[in-house]
Formats: C-alpha cells, sequence, structure tokens
C-alpha cells in the first residue's frame, strides 16, 4: 500500500514536471515567433523606406531634367526662327554668294547672327537668369539661373556677354553654365544639374543641285520634288551636362 501511495505520487510529479517543461516550450516557441516576425516587419519597413527614398529622389531628379528639357524646346524654336531669317539672309544673294562651300561659311555666319539677335530681342535688356526662366512655363519650386563660374575670392569673373562662345565659321553658337535647382516640396529634397546647350546651324544643302529653281509650265511642285525639310531637333545638345 505505501508502495503505491509513493509511486502515485512520483507520477504526479512527473506529471507536473512535464508540464512546467510544455509551458515552458510554448513560451520559448512564442517569442522565438515573436522576434522573427518582428524582424521581418523590420526589414520589410526598411526595405519600403528605401524604395520610397528612391522613387522621391528619381522624382525629384526627372522633375529637375524638365527644366531643362523645356529650355532645349524653345532653344529648338529660336533655331527655327535663326535659321529662317539666315535662309532669307542668303537667298538675297544666292548667285553672287559664289559655290557651296562659300555659301555655306555665309549661312553659318548669317545663323549665328540672327541667334544673336534673337536672345538680345528675348532679353530686351534682362539679365540671362530672366530668360532662362522665361523658357520655363512653371518656375515654381525652380531656381534657374546661369552659373558662370567664381574666382579664388568668390566673386563672379564672368559678364553676361560671356554666357555665348561663338563659332561663327561653323555655324555654333555654346550657351555656358546653365543651372537648375529644383526643390521637391514633399521632401524638399534638392537637385541641381548644370550643363551648357550647344546650338548649332541645322545642315542645308547649298550645291546648286539642292536650290530651289523654278517649275517649267504646267509641272506641279509635288511632280518636281521636294527640297529636303530643316529639322532644328538635332541642333540643340547638351554638353558638359553635371548633376550636383
Amino acid at each position: 500500500m505505501k508502495n503505491m501511495l509513493l509511486t502515485r505520487v512520483k507520477n504526479i510529479k512527473l506529471a507536473l514536471n512535464n508540464r512546467g517543461s510544455a509551458l515552458l516550450t510554448a513560451v520559448l516557441a512564442v517569442s522565438f515567433l515573436t522576434i522573427l516576425a518582428t524582424t521581418l516587419l523590420y526589414i520589410t519597413a526598411m526595405n519600403f523606406q528605401i524604395k520610397q527614398a528612391d522613387y522621391q529622389n528619381k522624382k525629384t531628379f526627372y522633375t529637375g531634367e524638365e527644366a531643362l528639357e523645356e529650355i532645349k524646346a524653345n532653344l529648338m524654336y529660336d533655331v527655327s526662327e535663326a535659321t529662317g531669317l539666315a535662309n532669307e539672309d542668303l537667298a538675297m544673294n544666292y548667285i553672287a554668294a559664289g559655290g557651296p562651300d562659300v555659301r555655306l561659311l555665309q549661312y553659318n555666319n548669317a545663323f549665328v547672327t540672327r541667334i544673336q539677335e534673337v536672345c538680345d530681342d528675348r532679353l530686351s535688356g534682362g539679365s540671362w537668369d530672366d530668360l532662362m526662366n522665361a523658357y520655363v512655363a512653371d518656375t515654381t519650386n525652380y531656381r534657374i539661373e546661369m552659373d558662370m563660374g567664381y574666382d579664388s575670392n568668390g566673386d563672379n569673373h564672368l559678364d553676361s556677354t560671356e554666357c555665348l562662345e561663338i563659332d561663327a565659321n561653323n555655324g555654333q553658337v555654346i550657351i555656358r553654365g546653365v543651372k537648375v535647382t529644383y526643390v521637391n516640396p514633399q521632401n524638399h529634397r534638392a537637385t541641381v544639374i548644370t550643363t551648357d546647350f550647344r546650338v548649332n546651324a541645322p545642315k542645308i544643302d547649298w550645291s546648286a543641285e539642292g536650290a530651289l529653281t523654278a517649275l517649267p509650265p504646267g509641272v506641279a511642285p509635288e511632280d518636281a520634288g521636294k527640297k529636303e525639310l530643316v529639322n532644328p531637333c538635332g541642333s540643340v545638345v547638351y554638353t558638359n551636362w553635371v548633376k550636383e
């Protein structure tokens, strides 16, 4: 009888010990799962924040580029206008101009002169900063200026006339140091892009075969072939493009 009681007591103690082990195992398992879930949530949140920051950075950059694209589009319009005026200048003295090389040289010089005149007309006594800002429809959150370079004392050592670098014989104008700063209003991140614009005279065939001639009687223009149109799209390109 005594042995039976002792055996029962041992069994009860063993059962109680097993219950404690099971409870401890359950607590450890729940703690592990909690730590694992917390870690996964933290990693997910960090990845989300990184992706959001990357998205905002790219959005800020591309929005900053939009102002440069607007300036480029307006410069292409100026190229089209200057090309038409240069053609008029040369057409008035086409025969006396000489051969194709001479005509090309005169056309390049006339184009550069007309580009300068167009810029002067747009400036109208204002600054180059004003001109670049006028090229952009909405300058909210933008700061557009000419970054002309500074000397060791921090003083601007170039005046507005040096914004243009002229190569009249090759029909090329370089607008130097256009600087666009855009600040994203959502996160106040800023992107700064500085570039030069190289403006080239559109290519035109100045040979006798490429010139417009009078059509014979009864011949419609569409039957005589069409002169290749002047395309200003490739005449304005970025150079020395830098993102800060």
